[in-house]
């Protein structure tokens, strides 16, 4: 097994036969508020990574999905009948609607 990480990330096999890594500290990126060697263990908690990731993707699919929501909106637009100017729709008309509209 390869994992991508510090070099300072430690593997240790158990008396139970089984593989534990330990030292995962390195696996977090440092805090940039804190420069310097005495703030060596001022990491990024992983909360807020996965905090960040999910904001991203969030901002990656609302991105793209704007243009297949409006490629639906015209299509819809095209199929759905349309009353008459002055005439109701009939009960088929609306059914028809309510299906399209699922």
């Amino acid at each position: 097994m390869e994992i991508a990480g510090s070099v300072e990330v430690k593997g240790i096999k158990g008396s139970d036969r089984r593989n534990y890594l330990v030292d995962l500290q390195g696996l977090v990126p440092r805090d940039a508020n804190f420069v310097g060697d005495e703030y060596h263990s001022c990491l990024v908690r992983p909360e807020l990574i996965s905090i960040y990731q999910r904001a991203m993707n969030m901002e990656y699919a609302s991105e793209h999905i704007k243009p297949f929501a409006e490629k639906v909106d015209a299509e819809r637009a095209a199929v759905e009948p349309k009353a008459e100017e002055g005439k109701e729709l009939t009960s088929e008309q609306k059914a028809e609607i309510a299906t399209l509209r699922q």
